[in-house]
């Protein structure tokens, strides 16, 4: 074997073409365990972007299960959102083109059947955006985030949608700027939810609020059990049926809360919530395709923010300035919290895109966590000891968007020398399968470079985070020193 050559930085012979970095690649997103299936969507470059949710049967068979020309994508907060959702015997989803929620049927031995509307049309062209679906605790409806735009005007609030296709949209609870998470509680009586403000961003403060839900379907009695202005609450999940897990950034880092939810008072809310409005009239007149945005005109995930790109230690209130139990106004309404592994690392992510999650429950009643600080790691979290075991696989970044279910997990996954991936965990035997890979023909890894986390002093005395990216190959060395 030949000795690397010494040549200068910058002129080191590759394998990789700059037409090999710009060549389009499989946008893998939202992979959900669907019994002994598993799902996701595909953003495919040949089809002009269109994101086609597909299906792994228990068989290993892939199949497309939206039919050609239709895209499952939301334009919530622009940034989007999870757009779709399995259902007994079909799929629910957002459409690209005009932003309507659509039920698709699958039948057992046949094709899928061509989509239909559940949603009205709005007033304006895609005027009524939605998304973080969430089945009824009835399993009649669908539960969503809907950003309404009329007329310059734009609200949110959280919506049913009827599975029959009378179009009769009701909404449930708004009030409030921004709206996410929607989770009925096991029971089916209540339903939590995280809500916040202008101007704040959901890592700088939210609410997380439990409400009751009321014989007309609309949502009473609301309580904000964690949260506010100064700490940021994400990923609400129900533990039982009186008791949340949720995400808190109260000690200067998203670690993972126990919640206790007080009993309802009812006629009780601690802040307005606007009431239900009457279902919005359905308008006459499909847009125009030429009307629509082009799906080339959207923003790619290479556009958007990655993991390294959420908010650091620097980016935080120093801890001396982070708002402690005694700063906290007094609540004596409120029930105390619990930490379950406090840590000086994340347990959770920035609210880029609704529908992120970090973490699921499996079925003995621990934790599946995303967790770190430079690189992701995926542990079972003991809820009742503290317990954090990591298991050992071999990727350091896994996409926001977990989903657990008996000792199963599937998510995106990538590492240094592997491309994102869908990847199935077994939890109990610490292995993992790769399902479907972004890149058909990756790169040697030998010539793939080995990044290292390196933290600097910066100014006030605070830390500088960075990745550093050293040149690798096999056939060149830097000159000497």
């Amino acid at each position: 074997m030949a000795r690397p050559t010494p040549i200068p930085y910058g002129a080191w012979p590759s394998p990789l073409s700059a037409a090999d970095v710009a060549r389009g690649v499989l946008r893998l997103s939202g992979p959900r365990l669907v019994g002994d299936e598993v799902w996701w969507a595909e953003g495919r470059p040949e089809e002009d972007g269109r994101s086609v949710v597909v299906r792994r049967e228990g068989t290993g068979t892939v199949r497309d299960v939206l039919p050609a020309r239709w895209s499952a994508r939301s334009r919530v907060h622009e940034y989007g959102g999870v757009a779709w959702l399995p259902i007994g015997g079909g799929l629910v989803f957002v459409n690209w083109a005009d932003q309507r929620v659509y039920r698709v049927e699958l039948p057992v031995g046949a094709a899928a059947t061509e989509p239909v509307p559940l949603t009205p049309e709005p007033p304006e062209p895609a005027g009524w955006r939605y998304a973080d679906p969430v089945l009824a605790p009835d399993r009649s409806a669908v539960w969503w985030v809907r950003e309404a735009h009329t007329g310059g005007v734009i609200t949110r609030s959280l919506v049913s949608v009827p599975l029959d296709g009378s179009g009769a949209v009701r909404e449930l609870v708004g009030g409030s700027d921004f709206l996410a998470s929607p989770r009925p509680s096991p029971d089916g009586t209540r339903v939590a939810w995280l809500a916040w403000d202008h101007p704040r961003m959901p890592w700088d403060g939210t609410e997380l609020r439990v409400g009751t839900l009321g014989p007309a379907g609309t949502v009473e009695a609301v309580t904000t059990v964690l949260g506010g202005e100064a700490e940021s609450v994400l990923q609400p999940e129900w533990a039982d049926a009186e008791t949340l897990y949720a995400v808190t950034d109260r000690s200067g880092w998203w670690n993972l809360h126990r919640v206790p939810v007080p009993v309802p008072v009812p006629g009780g809310p601690d802040r307005p919530d606007r009431p239900a409005e009457a279902d919005h009239p359905a308008e006459a007149g499909q847009p125009a395709e030429a009307d629509r945005p082009a799906e080339t005109d959207r923003p790619t995930d290479a556009d958007r923010p990655t993991g390294t790109d959420r908010p650091t230690e620097t980016d935080r209130p120093a801890e001396a300035d982070r708002p402690t139990e005694t700063d906290r106004p007094a609540d004596m309404d409120r029930p105390a919290t619990e930490p379950l592994c406090p840590r000086a690392e994340e347990f959770g992510h920035p609210l880029w895109l609704l529908g992120q999650t970090t973490y699921g429950v499996l079925g003995d009643g621990r934790l599946l966590v995303r967790h770190g600080t430079d690189a992701d790691a995926l542990g079972v979290l003991d809820p009742a000891t503290g317990t954090l075991t990591d298991l050992d696989l071999p990727y350091t970044s896994w996409q926001v968007l977990l989903s657990v279910a008996g000792d199963r997990a599937v998510g995106v996954a990538a590492g240094p020398a592997t491309a994102p991936a869908v990847v199935l965990v077994d939890v109990r035997a610490g292995t993992s399968e790769v399902l479907r890979s972004s890149l058909l023909d990756p790169p040697d890894p030998a010539y793939l470079p080995a990044p290292r986390a390196v933290t600097a002093p910066g100014p006030g005395e605070r830390d500088v985070h960075a990745w550093v990216y050293p040149p690798r190959s096999p056939d060149a060395v830097g000159p000497p020193a």
